[in-house]
């Protein structure tokens, strides 16, 4: 009888654990805002002074195997908790998630397998770490999409020092490492 306890309550424990864990990525249930073809040049961007809503979504299209994208919403105000979550556009499973990579915000480096289009999902955090959408509360948030290096091997020059003499928060220095 002992041992039918201790199935049941590492049973329980298994399903709770795993149960939280899919929590992490937000479902792919948001609304189309718009979409942008990925940048082409090292170090180009997309995305700038664009307020895109928790629960919304942007269409990333031209996204080449082996190229770095760096996805963040590390610019938006502070106010802002986002989520960004990764999707192919033919659905499946996400194919990136990051939550508070600086401060509240998001930020994740992308290296699709598979040359295509991708969603690029905003939510905001939402109580019990849940996904949120905006339900009129305005969490607009700025998503910035930019080509830190190509299957060839280019890569942008990403800093690892801060102020003074040098930029801060990982912020980007013009120039090709």
């Amino acid at each position: 009888m002992k041992n039918h306890y201790n199935f049941l309550l590492i049973t329980l424990l298994a399903i709770a654990g795993f149960s939280g864990s899919l929590k992490a990525q937000c479902a792919n249930n948001n609304t189309f805002y718009t979409d942008y073809s990925a940048p082409t040049t090292v170090g180009g961007s997309v995305g700038f002074e664009v307020c895109v809503y928790a629960g919304e979504f942007i269409t990333l299209d031209n996204m080449v195997s082996g190229n770095t994208y760096r996805i963040s919403t590390c610019g938006s105000p502070d106010i802002v908790d986002t989520r960004i979550t990764v999707y192919s556009t033919a659905g499946g499973a996400p194919a990136a998630f990051n939550d508070d990579f600086c401060g509240l915000r998001s930020q994740l480096d992308f290296t699709p397998v598979a040359s295509g289009s991708f969603n690029v999902l905003l939510d905001a955090t939402g109580p019990n770490n849940t996904c949120l959408t905006d339900d009129g509360a305005f969490l607009c948030g700025e998503i910035v999409i930019t080509l830190i290096s190509t299957s060839g091997g280019a890569a942008y020059c990403v800093p690892a020092y801060g102020n003074p003499g040098g930029t801060t928060n990982g912020d980007f220095i013009n120039g090709v490492s």
